[in-house]
């Protein structure tokens, strides 16, 4: 009997590696009965896309290694994306039916004495099992020599096993990868989710598949790793800040004169002063009539902005050349006050006469006049 399960595993691992390719295979160890000495394999196997987020690379070693961001591609498989998409230049993926043809995995801590049931029995599968080591682990394997495959399927019995002894803590799938290969109907290996370890004790398996271990995944997908949710985008390891108009990543800065987004860049101009008074939120965006009017040489105007945004309130003569920018920038609500001391953008003194002030947010746009008096 041994020589037939070494000439079925030469035959298989022949098959399998011709080449490699990913699908949405996975596999579970559930029901285990230590007393009885039984457990199940449980398996989903899903037609879909396997494609990498850089399109230029095919393979999911060269997408790790050369795709976005200098070797971190990604390379996911997504059951919605269809054969001729999959395969199109735009997305350059490998599409697989889900069919799966055969199938060797290592369970380590376990004596297995046999594999019988299940959609590997239904498919008329020959499954035998071999020990690989003195630490009482074995290998299942399975294959169909009459091309009979096991179609689609979610959470499906594969096979269920039987074993005589469990001499660690946990029961779980092998880490040597030549001793875990899923083939498609055409002995083509398939990318496979190995489940969680399964605990002879009450704790359960970290994601190291130690059992009551503490070693969690990170927020980078690294099991153990340090990778945390950080800046004010809550993004694995982000550095990001807000900045003056509250954006997240945003690059508005203040002015020298305290303004976020403001566009006055000599101090002398600050003279112009802007201040936020009052603590209650306007309902909607309004200003005043200057104080004094007519004025000499300083009159105020107050603003309201009811919600943040752009505003500006710019002064023209009766031409309607712009004459001075009073406000311009993006302000959080508030009541504001700014304080014009009849200076021009130029830096210059003006003429007496009427001028017109319009107050400008993304809601309304408001007019006044104002004299002023030499």
């Amino acid at each position: 009997m041994l020589g037939k399960n070494i000439t079925i595993k030469g035959i298989f691992i022949a098959i399998l590696f011709i080449t490699m390719g990913v699908s949405g295979v996975s596999l579970e160890i559930q029901n285990v009965d230590t007393d009885a000495g039984t457990l199940d394999i449980y398996m989903t196997n899903t037609a879909g896309c396997s494609a990498c987020d850089d399109s230029t690379y095919n393979t999911q070693t060269l997408c790790e290694a050369n795709g976005w961001n200098n070797g971190t591609g990604v390379w996911a498989f997504d059951a919605t994306i269809d054969e001729a998409t999959c395969e199109s230049s735009d997305t350059n993926g490998d599409y697989s039916n889900g069919e799966v043809g055969g199938f060797q995995f290592e369970l380590t801590n376990i004596d297995i004495t046999g594999a019988t049931g299940g959609s590997a029995s239904a498919a008329g599968f020959t499954v035998s099992t071999v020990g690989i080591n003195d630490n009482w682990d074995s290998q299942i394997l399975a294959f169909s020599f009459t091309g009979a495959i096991i179609p689609n399927g979610s959470d499906l019995l594969l096979t269920q096993i039987t074993f005589t002894s469990v001499v660690n803590t946990n029961i779980c799938f092998g880490t040597v990868t030549n001793n875990n290969v899923i083939s498609d109907a055409i002995g083509v290996s398939i990318s496979t989710e190995w489940g969680d370890c399964y605990c002879v004790s009450a704790s359960p398996a970290d994601c190291a598949g130690v059992c009551g271990g503490a070693a969690i995944v990170d927020c980078a997908g690294v099991c153990g790793g340090g990778s945390v949710l950080s800046g004010c985008d809550n993004a694995c390891n982000s550095t990001a800040v807000e900045d003056c108009a509250g954006v997240c990543g945003g690059s508005a800065v203040v002015d020298v004169c305290d303004i976020c987004e403001g566009t006055i860049t000599n101090a002398d101009d600050c003279d112009m002063a802007i201040s936020q008074i009052g603590s209650n939120l306007p309902e909607e965006f309004s200003i005043s009539q200057n104080f004094p009017n007519p004025f000499n040489p300083v009159t105020s105007i107050t603003f309201d902005v009811a919600e943040m945004g752009e505003v500006s309130l710019i002064v023209y003569d009766l031409t309607g050349k712009e004459v001075a920018t009073l406000v311009s920038g993006t302000y959080t609500p508030g009541t504001y006050n700014v304080e014009w001391n009849a200076v021009n953008n130029a830096g210059g003194g003006i003429v007496s006469g009427m001028y017109i002030y319009r107050y400008i947010s993304s809601e309304k746009v408001i007019t006044r006049k104002m004299l002023y008096l030499k």
